[in-house]
């Protein structure tokens, strides 16, 4: 009986050890313009009921597995080209393990091959309890030959097929979180979308993850929009509340959501007015304060080589002068396209993320969140937009 004893104070104290050394992780460097709100959101976290036991179905993957097995797993029927960045050339990167799934996201580092696995197993286990994982946002019933004002049938086309969101189910009829993964050339949402989303779900939050088109920061606004517009129209049936709604976007990502911010969803053609209550830009390329600019909080590495931090930093400084509210949080040693950040110094910036976005849910007001932008700034808008289609265009 003594060697139990041993045994179990041996065991209760490693476990002890472990929770402390991971409480340490959590403890980010960086340089913040506001106060962290102290409620912690791992407090949701806890509260958060336990998923039901699965009813296994479909197969989970290992690290072992190609692109090609995630391409054609049977719980992805219809929607797998959506889930790893591969919309160029697929069949030349089949065979790659997702072990080697960096080496066809050059613009992001860090790459977690443990998250991928995870993130795609969710997915699975989504699927295994009969939940639709999976919604194309532009369809037949919607009216193809509307949906965007194109003239163009190969644009209505290209809408139709590369444009949907993927649904991650957190507490019913809590609010929920739009995440747009960057890339521009390519989308990362196995890197900076699905991963996130795993831990919002954790604290309570229901998640979309947008597939948008890809190369035109005009489209893929305006397949934001849509997808604003489509969960506010389903809301219901996908039980969630519309109210206190935010915008978390990695890169190019956060460009887009950026300018969701300044004009409203209604300025890309959506049939929704209100503005998210916060946005969360990771490594944003661009960002400038425009009045009206919902809560902001932005996150980046010091070391990035492709957005600049002490520009973000600035544009910060200016926006809580000028009557917002920003956050800025600068990570040394971290580098461009982190998502997590994990084993860097980046590791846990999502839960000051949350704990800002929480903080803006109980000071909502829908009063503020209209779209009111005048007919000259839309116009202007409008041309800035065109040109970056034209831009693109030309560039390809």
């Amino acid at each position: 009986m003594a060697k139990f004893r041993i045994l179990n104070i041996v065991i209760v104290f490693m476990f002890c050890a472990v929770t402390a050394a991971s409480a340490e992780e959590d403890v980010i460097s960086g340089n913040m313009l506001l106060q962290e709100n102290p409620d912690s959101a791992r407090a949701a976290s806890e509260a958060f009921e336990a998923p039901k036991p699965i009813i296994s179905k479909y197969g989970h993957v290992t690290a072992s597995n190609t692109i090609q097995d995630v391409l054609s797993h049977p719980a992805f029927k219809g929607f797998s080209q959506f889930i790893l960045p591969v919309a160029q050339n697929p069949e030349k990167i089949a065979d790659m393990p997702l072990s080697a799934i960096s080496k066809i996201m050059p613009y992001h580092n860090y790459i977690s091959p443990t998250e991928t696995v995870a993130s795609i197993n969710y997915l699975i286990d989504e699927s295994n309890k009969g939940r639709q994982i999976f919604y194309y946002i532009y369809d037949g019933t919607e009216g193809s030959d509307d949906i965007l004002d194109e003239e163009d049938e190969a644009d209505k086309a290209a809408a139709l097929e590369n444009t949907g969101l993927f649904f991650c189910r957190g507490k019913p009829n809590a609010p929920f979180a739009l995440l747009l993964a960057g890339g521009y050339s390519y989308i990362a949402s196995i890197h900076e979308g699905f991963p996130l989303a795993r831990r919002l779900i954790k604290a309570g939050f229901n998640v979309f993850v947008l597939h948008y088109r890809m190369g035109s920061m005009k489209l893929g606004n305006e397949d934001l929009a849509k997808a604003i517009t489509f969960i506010f129209k389903h809301a219901d049936e996908l039980e969630v509340d519309t109210n206190g709604y935010s915008i978390w976007g990695g890169a190019s990502g956060a460009s887009m959501a950026s300018y969701i911010g300044h004009y409203g969803p209604s300025f890309f053609d959506g049939d929704v007015t209100d503005k998210p209550v916060a946005m969360i830009l990771e490594y944003p390329v661009g960002f400038h304060y425009k009045l009206g600019d919902p809560p902001t909080f932005i996150v980046v590495g010091y070391d990035d080589y492709i957005a600049n931090p002490q520009l973000l930093k600035a544009a910060v400084n200016t926006m809580n002068a000028e009557g917002g509210l920003g956050v800025f949080k600068g990570i040394g040693k971290v580098g461009h396209g982190f998502g997590l950040g994990v084993n860097t110094r980046a590791a846990g910036w999502h839960n000051e993320a949350i704990s800002f976005w929480e903080d803006q849910i109980k000071k909502f007001d829908p009063d503020l969140l209209y779209n009111t932008i005048s007919d000259k700034e839309a116009e202007r808008a409008h041309e800035i937009f065109d040109q970056y289609t034209e831009k693109d265009e030309n560039s390809n």
